[in-house]
């Protein structure tokens, strides 16, 4: 096995080129549902948003032999279990945004080195810190044979995953369900549609930035308990036209022209990861958008012959109730003080309250 050497750089335009090109090819070429080019989008928003990307790349000579994805939170500490600005950080081995694990291979064979490196960087270099890591099943037996430090592992809000390969058409897909449920999931359409609601795909979402970063915002803000603390910025949604184009569905929920909601889907070879939704709450009751956009992007996919959507890790309740399955994850925490107590209860708060309140400004 070659022996490795562990690099950090804090943005991706300081690797060196041949090295992000080695990593493009790796992400792109991998079977998760994710590119390079949407590492790029992340960091910009995450950026405006105080998280410190964190990315560690391991080398054999001049190839590229991995890389993990982190973000650093620096500020906070925790006074009566409570989360308060003071001199700790908070590192963050997970990839928001993504449904995919934060570590990219060359080769799966050498897991267990590039883990073992990919710790040992971090403990030399960032302390004092509290590390959170997401383990998202695929990284979840490799963590638990290289962890050796007093990590917490808890168990996680689940993956879901609607799996859709055998249908053929969206009514096909509504056989499943009783006929109650049937009966909902139809008024909610017809419900959409009665009241002049339709919906538009769109390749070019710079030219509604404002309004979709506004939409973002809303979910976050009138789901404080579910919605994500890493918003994709309102810059963001132009650089999906010059860095995702043709790797992406934007799905407009109109209503006399006017956007009332919108969901952005990634597609990777025959898999959709059902990334980001924004919500006009003074149409939701009355149209039943949020249901409905799911409803297009399952049609979307029956019609593409996608073989999955995943579907992230919020609003379990409603997923499962579009026929999601769960995949369960597990979470990986630590923090080098004596302070294990606090920590194992504010695993429970990750990832709403504890987020929440460490980016609140």
């Amino acid at each position: 096995m070659p022996p490795f050497h562990f690099r950090q750089y804090n943005r991706l335009n300081k690797i060196p080129s041949f090295a992000r090109n080695d990593i493009a090819q790796i992400i792109d070429f991998s079977k998760d549902i994710i590119y390079y080019n949407w590492l790029e989008v992340l960091e910009v928003s995450c950026l405006k948003q105080g998280y410190e990307p964190y990315y560690i790349v391991a080398f054999s000579g001049q190839q590229v032999m991995g890389m993990a994805v982190n973000f650093l939170l620096p500020g906070f500490r925790i006074k009566a279990g409570r989360v308060k600005k003071g001199y700790l950080k908070l590192f963050l081995g997970i990839l928001p945004h993504s449904n995919v694990a934060n570590i990219f291979l060359r080769n799966q064979e050498y897991q267990e080195v590039f883990m073992r490196g990919y710790l040992s960087k971090i403990y030399k270099r960032l302390s004092p810190t509290v590390h959170l890591f997401l383990s998202l099943k695929k990284h979840e037996n490799l963590f638990e044979n290289v962890i050796e430090r007093n990590y917490l592992k808890r168990t996680y809000y689940p993956s879901l995953y609607l799996d859709i390969t055998n249908y053929n058409s969206f009514d096909q897909y509504l056989k499943q369900f009783t006929s109650r449920q049937r009966y909902k999931m139809l008024s909610a359409i017809k419900r959409f549609e009665s009241k002049g609601c339709y919906f538009e795909y769109c390749q070019n979402p710079g030219q509604y930035q404002n309004r979709l970063f506004e939409l973002t915002k809303n979910v976050s803000q009138n789901n404080i308990k579910w919605g994500s603390p890493f918003l994709l910025e309102r810059s963001t949604f132009k650089m999906l036209e010059s860095k995702m184009r043709g790797k992406f569905y934007l799905v407009l929920a109109k209503k006399e022209d006017k956007i009332i909601g919108f969901s952005l889907t990634l597609k990777k070879n025959n898999l959709f990861n059902f990334n980001t939704v924004g919500l006009d709450y003074d149409y939701v009751k009355a149209t039943s958008i949020y249901f409905n956009l799911y409803y297009e992007v399952i049609r979307l996919a029956i019609k593409l012959k996608i073989n999955r959507i995943e579907m992230g890790m919020s609003q379990t309740h409603i997923k499962r109730r579009l026929g999601c399955d769960i995949r369960q994850n597990h979470a990986f925490f630590t923090t080098p003080f004596n302070w294990m107590t606090h920590c194992a209860d504010l695993i429970g708060m990750v990832p709403e309250d504890l987020f929440k309140d460490l980016s609140r400004k």
